[in-house]
């Protein structure tokens, strides 16, 4: 790795040089580079589930000819956005594009038109993901559909924008939620699956 991190302020260049070598995920804010924090196994379980029940949603589509107009492609967490408007670089989990990616000026990496994002809320990040990170979203003109996904409890937030900067939400707890930016529904259950939301037990060392 050519580039140690400092506190101060980094160019777009510098990140995306650094970013291409580091073995962590990094973002980045109007000149700083933040690391990010380690996920649980929980929260990667939920990841994989909702990208893979994504992708079969989309694949449904095309079989029954639903939306036959439009492409769609699920990315996973290692897909970077710019988000142009506050000179940021974000990190979702996984997301939704339609057609073919558009990536930011000469990265092979970084796309800039994300239809649905995925966040799969954190303790730690909880607040920030429905608050600071949706405001960074929704600056991006193709941005339409936010999927926030509970780690603690089977709960899913769709938030959907109805027009200009116009948002309608809707939770889950069981049964499915729709998509309405791809044109289809997803079950709870199987964003779910293989989640065990006991805590572990702890063997006692004394």
């Amino acid at each position: 790795m050519t580039l140690k991190l400092q506190d101060r302020h980094y160019t777009i260049e510098e990140y995306l040089a650094y970013s291409e070598q580091a073995l962590e995920k990094h973002e980045y804010y109007k000149g700083k580079i933040v690391k990010m924090s380690g996920a649980t196994p929980i929260h990667n379980i939920l990841a994989a589930n909702i990208i893979y029940t994504l992708k079969t949603a989309i694949k449904q589509l095309k079989k029954t000819n639903a939306n036959p107009e439009k492409k769609y492609s699920v990315l996973t967490a290692d897909t970077p956005i710019r988000v142009e408007s506050l000179d940021s670089f974000v990190y979702p989990d996984a997301l939704v594009i339609c057609e073919k990616p558009k990536m930011y000026k000469n990265s092979t990496m970084v796309i800039t038109n994300p239809l649905l994002v995925v966040e799969v809320l954190s303790p730690s990040t909880a607040e920030y993901d429905r608050k600071q990170k949706f405001d960074y979203y929704r600056t991006i003109p193709s941005f339409q559909e936010y999927v926030l996904v509970a780690q603690d409890r089977k709960r899913i937030s769709v938030y959907y924008r109805t027009s200009g900067d116009n948002w309608n939400i809707n939770d889950a707890t069981e049964a499915n939620i729709e998509l309405r930016s791809i044109g289809c529904r997803i079950e709870v259950e199987d964003v779910y699956d293989g989640v065990d939301f006991e805590r572990p037990e702890t063997k006692d060392k004394t």
